[in-house]
């Protein structure tokens, strides 16, 4: 219902009511993973902005209360309809407790909503604070770790370029620059995301508050991506420089820690006078001062003189959150099963002709990593010229976000260059077809080749997204959510050819005895 020109609407006892319910509904629905949210927020230092990005949120949608009194209000059944498949996503997501699918859902949830009550205008009015909240959920995983791993990469280069500038001479190998008298090693609290996750809502809450053209707001957004890299590779620099003239201890410490602190503030000074620029171009240029919208939303609000009642998607959206919520409490958790097997530790140090090697990966891989078990060793046979590293990384439970993801983002931080990359199958002699990722890597003069695949439950996978729908699948119905990442490494001595049948020889004999170690 609309108001009168120049008159305001207030909502009804009713709408107010079912609102509400609304709400605790959604909340009560997803609370497990919220719950989880909350502990990601207090101990993932590039999210520990997240509860005031929520308090944001709610102060913009109460700045907004004035423009949705006097608009239109035109609920959608559409919204209402859409509702009804996230609703069942979010009610197996937290019977599989896959907290992260819970948390997304939430927010597909409540967008939902007010589309359903308000229409697509309300949803335009309240996008900044739809968008804060989607900012405050961390990213999965493996996207975190992908993104991480490239950042790394990028920020090494730029690095030592930069020092090289200064006439230090350096040398770079994957995230590793070496100064000669250190191994400056760009780890993963160096790799800059921890600046721009925080910077990128900074950006977005600062652009929010800006009367501006919507391209010089998303300009200011955007530009929060380069100043945190620029900003990443100068405290590279400065680190290098430091170790340089005052010693190792320069890299690690409170000097270090207090450095990054000084990098962030400098991030946010930037952002300032570049916006101010932003805001200087286009056909009517104008100061930050005149463009800065300073008014948080608290004074008071023309009092309304009718009442909008609640619409007939608010009610029908309320009855579908009542049952979901009331499916979750009669579904109640799925205990998950964890299956009887060998441990790693006696994986056998002989696989038909091939005789192994253990290695070991260091406690801060294993952490990162988030491993349960694994085993790393280099297999010879007589019968072929160069060895096979086989590394098996097993996970008993990937509910709480620890999966397995492609070694070609961890590789690159060794000075690896992936020179070709494809999807393929090896062709067993039992007649099985082995799904697989295939990657030619070299650093230097040295050539290998990268096999992997995802095993996980019996079956197995090459695309991680389908490894990923599988595991939703399995942790809903079976209550199992384990896996395994296996990878196959063997140098190219010669030819292609002869290095891809010389993994295909260890995987036959490798297919029948990972079973008892990585179970069906």
């Amino acid at each position: 219902m609309p108001a009168p020109p120049g008159m305001t609407a207030r909502l009804s006892p009713t709408y107010l009511a079912l609102l509400a319910l609304a709400l605790l509904l959604t909340l009560a629905t997803a609370w497990p993973g919220l719950v989880y949210l909350w502990g990601q927020w207090q101990t993932n230092v590039a999210h520990n902005h997240g509860p005031a990005i929520v308090l944001l949120a709610v102060l913009f949608a109460w700045q907004k209360r004035a423009a949705l009194r006097a608009m239109p209000f035109s609920p959608r059944w559409l919204a209402v309809a859409g509702l009804l498949p996230v609703l069942v996503f979010m009610v197996f997501a937290r019977r599989a407790e896959i907290h992260v699918f819970v948390q997304y859902a939430c927010w597909a949830a409540l967008a939902s909503l007010v589309v359903a009550t308000v229409g697509w205008q309300g949803l335009k009015v309240l996008a900044n604070s739809l968008v804060l909240l989607f900012l405050a959920i961390p990213l999965p995983g493996f996207m975190e770790a992908s993104l991480t791993a490239e950042l790394k990469l990028v920020s090494s280069r730029a690095g030592a370029a930069l020092l090289q500038g200064f006439g230090i001479p350096v040398y770079v190998d994957g995230n590793v620059i070496d100064l000669g008298i250190y191994q400056l090693q760009v780890v993963d609290a160096c790799s800059g995301l921890n600046y721009l996750i925080p910077l990128l809502a900074i950006g977005f809450i600062f652009a929010g508050f800006l009367r501006a053209p919507f391209w010089q707001r998303a300009l200011i957004v955007a530009a929060t991506v380069p100043i945190t890299m620029l900003m990443n590779v100068v405290r590279i620099a400065v680190t290098g420089l430091l170790v340089r003239y005052a010693g190792p201890q320069a890299a690690d410490g409170f000097l270090h820690d207090f450095e990054g602190w000084l990098i962030f503030l400098a991030c946010v000074g930037l952002l300032i006078p570049l916006a101010a620029l932003v805001l200087r171009t286009g056909s009517r240029p104008v100061s930050l001062g005149t463009a800065l919208e300073l008014d948080i939303g608290l004074g008071r609000v023309p009092p309304a003189s009718v009442q909008r009642p609640a619409p007939r998607q608010l009610a029908v959206a309320v009855g579908l959150l009542v049952v979901a919520f009331a499916s979750v409490i009669a579904l109640g958790q799925r205990n998950e099963i964890l299956p009887e097997r060998k441990a790693l530790t006696f994986f056998p140090r002989v696989i038909g002709e091939w005789v192994g090697t253990r290695e070991s990966l260091s406690g801060g891989v294993i952490d990162m990593l988030q491993l349960s078990d694994y085993v790393l060793a280099q297999y010879r046979s007589p019968a072929h010229s160069e060895p096979v590293e086989l590394y098996i990384g097993y996970h008993g439970s990937q509910r709480q976000g620890a999966m397995p993801h492609s070694p070609l983002i961890c590789l690159p931080g060794g000075g690896w260059e992936t020179l070709s990359l494809d999807r393929t199958r090896l062709e067993l002699s039992d007649g099985r077809a082995l799904p697989v990722n295939r990657a030619v890597m070299q650093v230097q003069r040295r050539r290998m080749l990268v096999v992997y695949w995802f095993r996980q439950r019996g079956a197995d996978y090459a695309n991680e997204y389908l490894m990923r729908a599988a595991l939703f699948r399995d942790a809903v119905l079976e209550g199992r959510s384990d896996g395994a990442l296996v990878r196959l490494i063997t140098p190219i001595d010669t030819d292609l050819a002869a290095a891809t049948a010389r993994l295909v020889a260890f995987a036959e004999r490798l297919e029948p005895v990972l079973p008892e170690y990585v179970p069906d």
